[in-house]
């Protein structure tokens, strides 16, 4: 079953922006946390259904033919799978220049889209862009071979005998696609992931 541990995750805001432009960033954020869920959804489910936990926190076949690989598809209508307890909430608004949004939600996903941004934000600080050609290549970076929690998940599947062409595909349509477009709205300069902004449940009022 999915393990829930509430978080918060805040934004700072420090330009005026459309109301167009607000309501993509919340859609992409919504889209981008969504999608981690139903990937942490998937890896438990697989787990579940196909492995058994070792000692040394390894995941074992209990079913499985020798050898034998499993496919996995991506979930396609992933608001079927969130439970009202998993849904992104708007926590806190403050509307002046520099605001802040904070959202309120599981801390693993959370947790996920806070690296990625701090993460993009630090490359795109240090990267002299040359040319169209180093922007594009970070913008289609490899989004999961960055994030360790995500990693960790990959890890299982493997163990669990998941195809590698399942994987690409689950991480490609959950959190590579996801994130990166949440990250061009970051590149914007619309929102500033705040440092070390993610909190724990003892810290996030219900």
């Amino acid at each position: 079953m999915y393990e829930h541990q509430k978080s918060s995750l805040r934004f700072e805001t420090n330009v005026i922006v459309s109301v167009a432009d607000t309501a993509r960033f919340l859609i992409a954020l919504d889209n981008a946390y969504n999608n981690l869920v139903a990937f942490e959804f998937l890896v438990d489910r697989a787990r579940t259904k196909y492995g058994e936990q070792t000692s040394s926190n390894r995941y074992i076949l209990t079913d499985a033919i020798e050898g034998k690989q499993r496919r996995i598809a991506p979930i396609g209508r992933i608001q079927d799978i969130i439970a009202p307890e998993l849904r992104l909430l708007v926590g806190q608004v403050e509307i002046h220049s520099p605001g802040f949004l904070e959202f309120i939600g599981s801390l693993n996903p959370l947790e996920q889209i806070r690296k990625y941004m701090q993460d993009r934000h630090e490359r795109k600080k240090d990267i002299a862009f040359r040319n169209r050609e180093e922007e594009k290549r970070l913008v289609l970076q490899n989004v999961a071979s960055e994030l360790e929690i995500v990693q960790k998940k990959v890890t299982i599947l493997k163990q669990l005998n998941v195809s590698d062409d399942s994987i690409v595909r689950i991480l490609n349509q959950h959190v590579n696609q996801p994130l990166n477009l949440l990250g061009e709205i970051q590149d914007s300069g619309m929102v500033e992931i705040e440092p070390k902004s993610t909190r724990s449940d003892q810290d996030v009022k219900p």
